[in-house]
């Protein structure tokens, strides 16, 4: 039978500035839950799992002061490799866009760990943050063994 399993949900405080062409990992600083201790918000910002099992991750973010017409996309990394490229926008004509996206992943319970990127072709852009943690944010569930 199954039994309860960690689950998290992380978000962003504040904007920070990221390099355009490159892949930059978000920080998501703040945890609102996090059952297991399992996410660090303040040094990797990854989630490291001590339960082995399938887990349902959901990733968003924002970017801002971007320039119009250029695009940003999300990605999910496992280990520290690309393993889901995320959704994709294109930057609207004031300066910020939105985007989201999920996956369901397998862990091994003590060495895999999960982060989420972001991408840029505008230069001069942030990953957007708010106090109230709605604009960027990161969770994950344990769905089963």
């Amino acid at each position: 039978s199954a039994t309860s399993g960690p689950a998290f949900r992380a978000n962003r405080t504040a904007n920070y500035s990221i390099s355009q062409n490159t892949w930059t990992k978000i920080q998501y600083n703040e945890e609102d839950f996090d059952t297991a201790g399992n996410y660090d918000p303040t040094t990797n910002f990854r989630f490291t799992p001590t339960t082995a099992g399938y887990y349902q991750f959901n990733y968003s973010a924002q970017v801002n002061n971007a320039t119009s017409g250029q695009f940003f996309m999300l990605g999910l990394y496992k280990n520290g490799a690309i393993y889901h490229n995320g959704e994709a926008n294109d930057i609207t004509n004031q300066g910020y866009a939105n985007a989201g996206s999920t996956d369901l992943i397998y862990m091994n319970g003590s060495t895999d760990y999960v982060e989420v990127y972001m991408y840029t072709s505008s230069s001069g852009a942030n990953i957007g943050g708010d106090a109230n943690g709605t604009v960027s944010v990161f969770s994950g569930v344990w769905i089963r063994s």
